[in-house]
Protein backbone atom coordinates (compact mmCIF):
# COMPACT_ATOMS: atom_id res chain seq x y z
CA UNK A 1 0.00 0.00 0.00
CA UNK A 2 2.97 2.41 0.66
CA UNK A 3 4.23 1.95 -2.68
CA UNK A 4 1.26 2.82 -4.07
CA UNK A 5 0.81 5.88 -2.40
CA UNK A 6 4.41 6.99 -3.23
CA UNK A 7 3.81 6.85 -6.66
CA UNK A 8 0.62 8.07 -6.38
CA UNK A 9 2.23 11.01 -4.98
CA UNK A 10 5.16 11.18 -7.70
CA UNK A 11 3.16 11.46 -10.37
CA UNK A 12 1.09 14.18 -8.92
CA UNK A 13 4.30 16.09 -8.06
CA UNK A 14 5.67 15.46 -12.26
CA UNK A 15 2.14 16.78 -13.22
CA UNK A 16 2.31 19.35 -11.08
CA UNK A 17 5.36 20.35 -12.44
CA UNK A 18 5.53 19.07 -16.08
CA UNK A 19 2.14 20.50 -17.23
CA UNK A 20 3.03 24.04 -17.40
CA UNK A 21 6.47 23.37 -18.91
CA UNK A 22 5.21 21.00 -21.50
CA UNK A 23 1.94 23.50 -22.54
CA UNK A 24 4.30 26.41 -22.83
CA UNK A 25 6.87 24.08 -24.85
CA UNK A 26 4.60 23.45 -27.73
CA UNK A 27 1.91 21.91 -26.51
CA UNK A 28 0.78 18.29 -24.06
CA UNK A 29 1.13 15.09 -25.71
CA UNK A 30 -1.60 13.36 -27.46
CA UNK A 31 -0.77 10.17 -25.88
CA UNK A 32 -0.06 10.57 -22.42
CA UNK A 33 -2.46 12.23 -19.64
CA UNK A 34 -1.70 15.76 -18.93
CA UNK A 35 -3.54 19.18 -18.71
CA UNK A 36 -3.30 22.48 -19.33
CA UNK A 37 -4.52 25.46 -16.20
CA UNK A 38 -5.94 28.32 -17.44
CA UNK A 39 -2.67 29.87 -15.87
CA UNK A 40 -0.50 27.62 -17.69
CA UNK A 41 -1.81 29.33 -21.51
CA UNK A 42 0.67 31.35 -22.75
CA UNK A 43 -0.14 33.39 -25.84
CA UNK A 44 1.92 34.60 -28.26
CA UNK A 45 1.96 35.92 -31.33
CA UNK A 46 1.91 34.24 -34.81
CA UNK A 47 2.98 35.17 -37.94
CA UNK A 48 0.00 34.22 -40.03
CA UNK A 49 -2.15 37.12 -37.81
CA UNK A 50 -2.52 40.36 -38.22
CA UNK A 51 -0.87 42.57 -35.73
CA UNK A 52 -2.53 42.12 -31.63
CA UNK A 53 -4.12 38.77 -32.43
CA UNK A 54 -2.25 35.88 -30.78
CA UNK A 55 -1.98 32.00 -30.22
CA UNK A 56 -1.26 29.70 -27.16
CA UNK A 57 -0.68 25.76 -28.36
CA UNK A 58 -2.20 23.61 -25.69
CA UNK A 59 -2.06 19.88 -26.95
CA UNK A 60 -0.09 18.74 -29.68
CA UNK A 61 2.31 20.37 -32.27
CA UNK A 62 0.18 22.24 -35.05
CA UNK A 63 3.07 21.87 -37.21
CA UNK A 64 2.89 18.14 -37.45
CA UNK A 65 0.53 15.31 -38.55
CA UNK A 66 -1.91 14.73 -35.90
CA UNK A 67 -4.21 16.24 -33.56
CA UNK A 68 -4.09 20.00 -32.16
CA UNK A 69 -6.09 22.01 -29.83
CA UNK A 70 -4.88 26.19 -29.84
CA UNK A 71 -6.51 28.61 -28.73
CA UNK A 72 -6.61 32.42 -30.46
CA UNK A 73 -7.00 35.64 -28.92
CA UNK A 74 -8.38 38.53 -30.96
CA UNK A 75 -8.18 42.24 -29.74
CA UNK A 76 -11.15 44.31 -30.49
CA UNK A 77 -11.31 46.05 -34.17
CA UNK A 78 -9.20 43.15 -35.48
CA UNK A 79 -9.91 41.73 -38.82
CA UNK A 80 -8.90 38.60 -40.48
CA UNK A 81 -9.28 38.88 -43.97
CA UNK A 82 -10.73 35.87 -46.60
CA UNK A 83 -8.53 32.90 -45.80
CA UNK A 84 -8.93 29.12 -45.74
CA UNK A 85 -7.40 26.22 -43.98
CA UNK A 86 -6.35 22.91 -45.34
CA UNK A 87 -7.72 20.69 -42.10
CA UNK A 88 -10.93 20.16 -40.91
CA UNK A 89 -11.52 22.51 -37.60
CA UNK A 90 -13.82 22.82 -34.84
CA UNK A 91 -14.24 26.10 -32.80
CA UNK A 92 -15.33 26.51 -29.13
CA UNK A 93 -15.95 30.29 -28.29
CA UNK A 94 -14.32 30.75 -25.15
CA UNK A 95 -14.91 34.22 -24.07
CA UNK A 96 -16.74 37.31 -26.23
CA UNK A 97 -18.42 37.01 -29.45
CA UNK A 98 -16.55 35.28 -32.66
CA UNK A 99 -17.79 36.75 -35.53
CA UNK A 100 -17.18 34.98 -38.60
CA UNK A 101 -18.30 34.93 -42.54
CA UNK A 102 -18.02 32.37 -45.52
CA UNK A 103 -16.65 33.55 -49.06
CA UNK A 104 -13.62 34.67 -50.38
CA UNK A 105 -14.66 38.87 -50.02
CA UNK A 106 -14.73 40.52 -46.62
CA UNK A 107 -18.75 41.35 -46.39
CA UNK A 108 -19.60 42.10 -42.88
CA UNK A 109 -23.37 41.27 -43.70
CA UNK A 110 -22.43 37.55 -44.08
CA UNK A 111 -21.15 37.53 -40.02
CA UNK A 112 -23.22 35.80 -38.08
CA UNK A 113 -22.19 36.01 -34.41
CA UNK A 114 -21.17 33.20 -31.62
CA UNK A 115 -21.46 33.47 -28.31
CA UNK A 116 -19.61 31.55 -25.03
CA UNK A 117 -20.03 27.98 -25.78
CA UNK A 118 -20.77 27.85 -28.91
CA UNK A 119 -19.39 25.44 -31.50
CA UNK A 120 -18.66 26.19 -34.86
CA UNK A 121 -17.29 23.12 -37.60
CA UNK A 122 -15.34 24.57 -40.59
CA UNK A 123 -14.75 21.96 -43.19
CA UNK A 124 -10.93 21.82 -44.79
CA UNK A 125 -10.48 24.84 -47.30
CA UNK A 126 -13.99 26.94 -46.81
CA UNK A 127 -13.20 30.31 -47.87
CA UNK A 128 -13.79 32.31 -44.30
CA UNK A 129 -13.07 35.67 -42.44
CA UNK A 130 -13.46 36.66 -38.88
CA UNK A 131 -13.87 40.43 -37.18
CA UNK A 132 -13.16 41.07 -33.92
CA UNK A 133 -16.20 43.36 -34.19
CA UNK A 134 -17.74 43.62 -29.91
CA UNK A 135 -14.55 43.21 -28.52
CA UNK A 136 -11.88 41.19 -27.81
CA UNK A 137 -12.64 37.22 -28.50
CA UNK A 138 -11.14 33.89 -27.59
CA UNK A 139 -11.77 30.30 -29.50
CA UNK A 140 -10.32 27.12 -28.96
CA UNK A 141 -9.45 25.29 -32.04
CA UNK A 142 -9.24 21.88 -32.45
CA UNK A 143 -8.21 19.77 -35.40
CA UNK A 144 -5.40 17.46 -37.31
CA UNK A 145 -2.46 18.92 -38.01
CA UNK A 146 -0.66 20.38 -39.72
CA UNK A 147 -1.89 24.00 -38.99
CA UNK A 148 -2.30 25.55 -42.04
CA UNK A 149 -3.72 29.20 -43.03
CA UNK A 150 -3.90 31.07 -46.77
CA UNK A 151 -5.26 33.77 -47.60
CA UNK A 152 -7.05 34.31 -50.61
CA UNK A 153 -5.59 37.57 -51.38
CA UNK A 154 -1.82 37.64 -50.82
CA UNK A 155 -1.86 41.35 -49.69
CA UNK A 156 -3.77 40.42 -46.68
CA UNK A 157 -1.02 37.68 -45.33
CA UNK A 158 0.98 40.01 -42.66
CA UNK A 159 3.43 37.13 -44.14
CA UNK A 160 3.64 38.90 -47.09
CA UNK A 161 4.69 42.58 -45.22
Amino acid sequence: MRHDSLVVSAMAVWMACAAPTLAHAGGLPTQSFGSVLPEDVHFEPFAAFPPGAQLAVLVGNPKSPGPYVVRVKVPGGVKLMPHTHPEDRIYTVISGVFYIGLGKTFDASKLVAYGPGSVIVLPANTPHFHWARSGEYVTQVSGNGPLGIEYVELSNDPRSH
